[in-house]
């Protein structure tokens, strides 16, 4: 017979008592019984002996009995709601452990048609498809720029082609189109998966990570992979959902299967993880329609290594950062710029503006006064925080 699973901690706890000591109950009575046998005082104690140890016997039967039935039968897996538990709480039994499992692998199974692996140029990542009309949230550092040719692998192993479009490179937010596969006829829609809203997600609730690691492999679908949140900050989600190089441009799920994230940054371990809010595409959503540009990389901010005077009339340099970009084209204290990139500097503020539309490692020339001379520079953008 096979013994009903336990419906509670205290049930659990109670069978393991009792089984124990019912095992335990043969033992003690042929130990029991030799020691009696080799006394003097054998027949008139076994008597009272076997009484206790009868007593001793009913009383676990009795319980046990109770435990396994008095509770009525343990629930299906089927019957038991998770969303609570999805929601941030912790599974208490197995029944519950077993009724995650299955949403799980339920939940993955519908949503893996929804990833794509992608490839622009030498580079790899994931998407997710977000309308019917073929629309891919992704990373900005995945799709690069606007106007790139993409190749995006599907679930069923199809190669179809597309174009990047809009990236907010502060975020870390991309946006592709995909071409209608070959022979699709004007009725075609692309499967996929409906964008939830990140201001909603908290600390602690379990999320679901998809993409394809080390880039496309037509041995497997897109990997999964089970986590919860750690931290949901305006501009990323922290997840230990287990990411690694190819998964980046993937989606995060919540446990309804709604799109809450975009995978972004391996933190310093491969449970530390940075997801790109998916509120961040809506708010953004006809720029990245209109395939524009703007704002930086993490850790790819424009900077020069200079501070000037914000109350002067005029960009006067108070400081130079010794081993900056500032410093290695030459650029002094008390130096005035006025031109930069071909554009006038008014004051110490239009200089930090002109600073910012340029990327990292661009070279650029500029006009200083200087003892009354104008001195003509250039200078490579560094980077670094102001």
């Amino acid at each position: 017979m096979t013994r009903p699973e336990p419906t509670s901690r205290f049930q659990y706890s109670m069978m393991h008592y009792l089984t124990t000591q019912l095992s335990r109950f043969e033992q003690n009575a042929n130990s029991e019984f030799l020691n009696q046998a080799g006394s003097l005082v054998f027949a008139p104690t076994i008597k009272g002996w076997q009484e206790a140890m009868c007593t001793r016997f009913i009383v676990c039967v009795v319980v046990l009995t109770i435990c396994l039935t008095g509770l009525g039968a343990p629930p299906d897996s089927s019957e038991v709601s998770v969303d609570q538990i999805f929601s941030g709480g912790i599974p208490q039994s197995i029944v519950e452990l077993q009724a995650m499992q299955r949403r799980q692998q339920d939940l993955a199974d519908r949503l893996k048609p929804f990833a794509v692996a992608v490839r622009i140029g030498p580079a790899q990542g994931s998407g997710v498809l977000v309308s019917a009309d073929g629309y891919v949230l992704t990373a900005a550092h995945v799709a690069g720029q606007p106007g790139r040719l993409v190749l995006a692998f599907l679930s069923d192993g199809r190669a179809v082609r597309g174009r990047t479009l809009g990236v907010n490179r502060s975020m870390d937010a991309g946006l592709l189109k995909l071409d209608p596969p070959d022979n699709s006829d004007a009725t075609f829609r692309w499967p996929h998966a409906e964008m939830g809203r990140a201001a909603q997600v908290k600390p602690g609730q379990w999320v679901m990570a998809l993409g394809h690691p080390g880039g496309y492999d037509s041995d497997r679908p897109a990997v999964v992979r089970l986590g919860r949140v750690l931290a949901v900050r305006k501009n990323h989600i922290k997840t230990d959902c287990k990411l690694v190089g190819g998964d980046s441009g993937g989606p995060l799920f919540d446990m309804q299967g709604n799109v809450i994230g975009i995978h972004s940054r391996i933190g310093n371990s491969l449970v530390n993880n940075m997801h790109a809010p998916v509120d961040a595409y809506r708010s953004d959503w006809e720029r990245l329609l209109a395939s524009q540009i703007w704002g930086h990389l993490p850790g790819t901010r424009p900077f020069i290594g200079v501070v000037g005077d914000p109350d002067a009339p005029r960009a006067l340099i108070v400081q130079v950062i010794p081993g900056g970009a500032a410093d290695q084209a030459g650029i002094q204290v008390n130096d005035v710029i006025v031109e930069f990139g071909g554009a006038r500097v008014q004051n110490f503020s239009s200089l930090r503006q002109l600073v910012r539309k340029q990327d990292p490692d661009d070279r650029v020339g500029l006009k200083v006064e200087r003892d009354g001379e104008v001195v003509e520079l250039a200078i490579v953008i560094g980077t670094g925080e102001e």
